[in-house]
């Protein structure tokens, strides 16, 4: 896969429509003398020295069109002035650029001359409007989308039941809450607009959108941008791809221009096609600008095709943003200015002069601005309802205006006030032409200011500026309610989940290779008659995820259009990670897919009952495929892992595809392997082959039009034999997608695990972009609860004055926050590896995989000191303590103190009476735990009645309780939280059946010198109605701990484990519980224990459970709850009593009627029959077989016979065959019995002379 060097044929060019037109007699005449004088001078021993930086020389069948190219000037912007051309190169070999600027050195120089660029321009500024067509007048703009609008509203039904039956495939829709503006503008001249909009208006639409639901958002990438942005290159690339995440997941309007007075920054191309750039090249004779073209241009071959690279700036110019020394960054910056200019005029002349295509042209020339408006309005087919242009003209500015402020409003080339006449007309053709040609008039925005005395009038500018944020504001409030009222036309809850599922599903396919035999034995389980779930099993970073995702794309073409679709990534989402949310929305879709009118119940054990009924609705002619992959990703809490909802037998015509980590850890797998039996439906995920991975790669390269040459591709092979993972594989190629051709072999290597290679990719990101910015960064998001937000990211670490002063180094923006692009850079390096998903109603961003959690974790919050640090930086954010034009004070590098407005968001418990804060809600008690707050904790939020009856009726009784969980077991001492707690879980059956029940519990049961809690319950919600006055009901600190609620019947069995931290319950309504005593919250169930539950025993040191019954006796891992042997009755005897067990070291022994049987746990879990009769000195008197159990002592067992006169004491160790008799005068004497026990140990091998009282 080298990216072998071509010998490229330069293209022969066609005169560029703007060239000026030659004089046909004179040129023909020229050629024609031309290919004589060739033929006659030189022949086959003349020699072209020249060849393209980087490439070979152009091949000779290519010399006569090259040699057009070069006499008629086409494409180079000079004609000859003579008819001297003896001293071009002879036919066969090439007429390069740098045999033609020898010659002009030369006194037998051909004399040429540019074309002037003000004549190429405006030339080119005429192809450039031809090109653009007016297609609607603005009223038939307006009524081409009035008629979309109506047309729209029967497509978005139509998708939406498409969606709800599993549709994959095509554009998915966006659900997220959002409303995301890009604002675009030049950087100088628009300051004072931009700060005014932050101040006053987006505030507004923050509030106006988060009482709808949303979350608003602005991206101004106009401040903020550092040397160390601008090393690399990338910025134009960031404001298109943030132009277009605006556009994917905005609500209503997403784009509005400032545009104004000036055209702004022209970008140096990033990249330069090979052919472009030759072509450029070849046009450009000064040997001092050739030099600048080669000397900051290098070709990559590993581009597919080729193109030109610009180097970074730091890689030229020593000390370009440097870290420390101001002196040497600002010489190298001015430096590199210098170097820009003279190059931009190259690229500008060269581009104009060569490229046919006035679009291509353009694309060289044009300014950041017009990029950005292009990309957002005039390549936009619904501009009309999304983008706005605010469009500001300043009267009495003129462009060649003497005064030093006006280059911050208009185009200059000095101070001098010399118009750059290239930008202005530009800047007409796109304010006169182009945005005209997409945005009606009503989405244009006029107002006026007028300079005076060198400088716009402040008094109309103020005026101008508060009727700009009205305008702003009320403007994208009307769009935002239109986009809103648009899209909950079909939206639901349900939709934005399945939606969701469907995006992420795409996502891991765009990168999928491979993989042919595992899909094929899920196709052919799809296909088969079995009527048990299939299970993808495999470790960590195997691929599982991208498995199921492509499985779930093909199932449609496998059964030929017959199927409905349901799938789930178990964790991508809040409500596919709680098993009662899971279940909820899988049944909700089944049974809306299938049009059927079944109510899907809400309480968890209706909802295991009421799938398998969902599943009956399955046809031959409509079949259920059920994928839910990364079952080990679900939430512990309510026995979740155990599967027990998870259906052992499938209907016809349905399918379930689970997947799973096989470590036992996890509990999911060994559930699995006890649920089903048939070990074809197992399905590992193999190591990927050498031969599949080397497909893999080349397909990758191939998507990202990139290769490697033979070198790199045998260090990325080398690696991936060290670490055969799919995942690494992916991280290598991200990361050799970034090696040029030219890259040094030290700058390749890889390290040889996954975590290596995060380690590296972390690493690298914090060189580039700033260690202290790029730590917080991570650190923040790693330690939420859910993720956060672009916003609140951007919020939180506009709080961090470490983090702002690394990065304010050498200079202060307007507002003291920190510079949207930098979050932009980290967030764009790392797009691969984070995921946006759906939480408390918000579009937020976490770490896709496990293993990049786990790195993440171990780099930035290992150490306890900088752990507490971020925590209590989102604790802050969360608790609003910054918020509402509150001014954080703080201390620069130079040791200057002072205070600002950081401008963040404010957080309120409820926006409105039914728009809560859940972002708070969640997220805020877990910030004061871990940075260790417990006065803000109490007050805030455990000991505040308003936070707890907010969060009761916005989320539920169990989440107020795992925040107190989570709390005591950071602060197991504070009795205000643990008295709190208590009364909570006394009160829990009241306040779950109304959350208005709270103030009352809390009146009723909590002494008065508790807390201030009682003061704010006493003067609580109004509709709490009648409050106790005094103590009335149980309080807590009493002999009730807990009261646990789960079983639906009686309680009928329980044990307690030696440890004191678990009792398991047995209850009639089948199920066996196991609960943590320290917070008595349910750890696992088990489902179809049998009826009538009598009797738990823990066995073998407690590792597992014997669960008795009327029917039979059942044994169960404790770790996981999995089956592992039920033991039936076998006499008819046995219906008139239940089972007696006892445990002894490694044995249990089932006691049945007239029989015993036992299960040794080190060798085997099958009952082996205890065979053979009691001594014979026992006589007639009833036997140990039909004895009742009494007692465990030591290693005997102790029966009573059923005249309640006899104690029989056996000897475990030898299977029962050695049994002694004694008459014990008080029957329940257990000391007595632990007496004789001990007396005899030595003898209980032998029946000789067997004690007898």
């Amino acid at each position: 896969m080298e990216g072998n060097r071509r010998a490229k044929k330069l293209q022969s060019p066609q005169i560029p429509f703007y060239a000026l037109p030659p004089d046909k007699q004179s040129s023909s005449e020229i050629l024609n003398k031309a290919r004589k004088s060739v033929r006659g001078q030189g022949g086959d021993n003349a020699k072209a020295k020249w060849k393209s930086p980087g490439r070979s020389t152009p091949s000779a069948d290519h010399h006569s069109a090259s040699l057009d190219f070069v006499l008629t000037g086409a494409g180079m912007g000079y004609r000859p002035k003579s008819n001297n051309l003896g001293i071009l190169p002879p036919v066969g070999k090439s007429a390069t650029p740098q045999s033609v600027a020898s010659t002009v050195a030369s006194p037998r120089t051909v004399a040429v001359e540019d074309i002037p660029l003000a004549v190429m321009l405006q030339r080119h500024i005429e192809a450039m409007k031809e090109a653009i067509e007016k297609k609607y007048t603005d009223e038939e703009k307006s009524l081409a989308g009035d008629q979309n609008d109506r047309n729209g509203s029967t497509a978005l039904r139509d998708r939406y039941e498409r969606i709800l039956t599993g549709a994959i495939e095509g554009n998915i829709p966006n659900v997220a809450k959002v409303v995301r503006i890009f604002v675009s503008s030049t950087f100088t001249d628009t300051n004072e607009e931009r700060n005014a909009l932050m101040y006053h208006a987006v505030p507004k639409l923050k509030t106006f959108c988060h009482e709808r639901g949303y979350e608003f958002q602005v991206v101004d990438m106009r401040w903020g941008v550092s040397d160390g942005a601008a090393n690399d290159h990338i910025t134009l690339q960031l404001c298109l791809n943030e132009i277009k995440k605006c556009q994917n997941i905005s609500t209503g309007p997403n784009f509005v221009s400032l545009l104004s007075h000036k055209y702004g920054y022209r970008p140096l191309p990033p990249t330069i096609g090979s052919d472009d750039f030759e072509l450029m090249f070849s046009s450009v004779i000064d040997e001092e600008e050739r030099a600048l073209m080669t000397r900051w241009y290098k070709e990559d071959n590993n581009a597919v095709p080729s193109a030109y690279t610009l180097l970074s700036i730091s890689s030229i110019i020593a000390n370009f943003g440097h870290p420390s020394n101001r002196i040497l960054a600002e010489k190298a910056k001015a430096e590199w200015w210098r170097a820009y200019e003279k190059l931009s005029d190259v690229i500008t002349k060269a581009s104009l002069s060569c490229i046919k295509d006035s679009i291509t042209a353009h694309k060289y020339i044009s300014s950041l601005t017009e990029k950005e408006v292009e990309s957002g309005v005039v390549g936009v087919d619904n501009a009309p309802s999304c983008c706005l242009w605010l469009k500001r003209e300043i009267t009495g500015l003129s462009a060649n205006d003497r005064n030093s402020t006006a280059r911050a409003f208009i185009d200059q080339l000095d101070d001098k006030g010399t118009p750059n006449q290239t930008s202005q007309d530009l800047l007409q053709l796109l304010k006169n032409d182009r945005i005209p040609s997409a945005l009606p008039q009503s989405n244009i925005s006029d107002y006026s200011v007028p300079w005076k005395r060198g400088k716009i009038d402040p008094a109309v500018h103020s005026k101008s500026i508060t009727n700009l944020c009205k305008t702003f504001q009320s403007r994208l409030e009307g769009m935002i309610e239109r986009g809103i009222a648009e899209r909950e036309q079909v939206h639901d809850a349900l939709y934005e989940e399945v939606i969701q599922h469907a995006s992420f599903c795409q996502q891991k396919c765009e990168a999928f290779h491979g993989r042919q035999d595992t899909l094929k034995r899920i196709e052919s389980y799809v296909k088969s008659d079995s009527r048990q779930p299939m299970v993808i099993y495999g470790q960590s970073g195997c691929g599982k995820t991208s498995i199921v995702a492509m499985a779930a794309t093909m199932v449609n073409k496998w059964l030929q259009g017959r199927c409905k679709l349901v799938l789930r990534f178990l964790g991508t989402t809040p409500d596919s990670t709680i098993i009662h949310l899971l279940l909820t929305t899988v049944c909700e879709q089944i049974v809306k897919s299938y049009n059927s009118n079944m109510v899907v119940p809400r309480g968890l054990k209706e909802l295991r009952e009421f799938l398998p009924q969902c599943l009956t609705l399955a046809s031959a002619e409509s079949q259920l495929v059920v994928f839910l992959d990364s079952l080990d990703q679900l939430d512990s809490q309510d026995a979740a892992r155990q599967l027990s909802w998870l259906p052992r037998q499938l209907p016809s015509y349905v399918k379930i595809v689970v997947s799973t980590l096989p470590e036992e850890e996890h509990t999911c797998f060994p559930m699995l392997q006890g649920m089903i039996k048939e070990e074809s439906l197992f399905v590992p995920v193999p190591q990927l082959a050498q031969d599949d991975a080397h497909d893999i790669l080349q397909e990758w390269f191939k998507s990202a039009k990139r290769t490697l040459t033979t070198q790199q591709m045998d260090i990325l092979t080398r690696g991936f034999e060290k670490c055969p993972l799919p995942l690494y594989l992916k991280l290598c190629f991200d990361e050799a997608c970034r090696w040029r051709s030219f890259t040094p072999q030290d700058e390749t290597n890889l390290e040889d695990t996954v975590r290596g290679v995060i380690n590296c990719l972390f690493a690298r990101i914090e060189r580039e972009m700033g260690k202290v910015l790029v730590q917080r960064a991570l650190g923040y998001l790693t330690a939420a609860k859910s993720g956060l937000s672009e916003s609140e990211i951007e919020d939180i670490l506009s709080c961090d004055d470490d983090v702002l002063n690394d990065v304010y180094q050498y200079w202060t923006p307007p507002t003291r926050r920190l510079p949207p692009l930098l979050w932009i850079r980290i967030h764009s390096a790392l797009s691969s590896y984070l995921v946006e998903r759906g939480a408390d109603g918000s579009r937020v961003i976490y770490w896709y995989h496990r293993q990049f959690i786990e790195a993440a974790r171990e780099r930035y919050l290992s150490d306890e000191r900088q752990k507490k640090l971020i925590h209590r930086g989102e604790a802050d954010y969360f608790s609003g303590k910054w918020a509402n034009g509150v001014k954080k004070s703080y201390v620069t590098r130079q040791g200057q103190k002072s205070e600002a407005d950081r401008f963040v968001a404010s957080q309120p418990l409820a926006f409105t009476s039914t728009k809560y804060n859940l972002r708070k809600l969640n997220e805020l008690p877990t910030h004061l735990i871990g940075s260790g707050n417990l006065k803000a904790l109490k007050k805030d939020v455990l000991c505040n009645f308003d936070w707890l009856l907010t969060k009761v009726k916005a989320t539920s009784f169990r989440q107020v309780m795992d925040d107190f969980r989570t709390a005591t077991k950071s602060f197991p001492d504070d009795e205000d939280i643990t008295r709190v707690k208590e009364t909570l879980q006394l009160s829990e059956e009241g306040i779950i059946l109304s959350p208005y029940q709270l103030p009352g519990q809390l009146l009723g049961r909590m002494p008065n010198e508790a807390c201030n809690l009682l003061d704010m319950a006493a003067v609580g919600d109004v509709t709490a109605g009648l409050l106790p006055s005094h103590l009335c009901l149980t309080k807590p600190g009493g002999p009730l701990i807990h009261t646990m609620t789960g079983h639906t019947d009686k309680v009928s069995a329980m044990r307690i484990t030696r440890n004191g931290q678990y009792v398991i319950t047995g209850g009639n309504d089948q199920t066996v519980k196991i609960w943590s005593i320290s917070d008595g919250v349910l750890v696992r169930g088990i489902e179809n224990a049998g009826k009538n539950i009598v009797d738990i025993q823990l066995c073998h040191g407690e590792r597992y459970i014997a669960v008795v019954s009327d029917s039979d006796t059942s044994i169960y891992k404790f770790g996981n709850g999995e089956l592992l042997q039920r033991v039936e009755k076998i006499s008819a005897e046995d219906n008139t009593r239940p089972m007696n067990i006892f445990s002894v070291t490694s044995r249990l022994f089932i006691v049945g009627f007239g029989y015993v049987k036992m299960i040794d746990f080190e060798e085997s879990l099958k009952p082996v029959m205890i065979e053979g009769e009691v001594a014979s000195e026992l006589g007639n008197a009833p036997t140990v077989y039909t004895e009742t159990l009494f007692a465990v002592v030591d290693e005997f067992v102790v029966f009573k016979d059923p005249t309640h006169r006899y104690f029989t004491i056996a000897d475990t160790a030898n299977h029962l065959a050695l049994v002694r008799r004694a008459r014990i005068f008080q029957q329940e004497d257990e000391e007595r019995i632990r007496l004789l026990t001990s007396t005899h140990r030595a003898r209980c091998s032998s029946l000789q002379n067997p004690p007898t009282g």
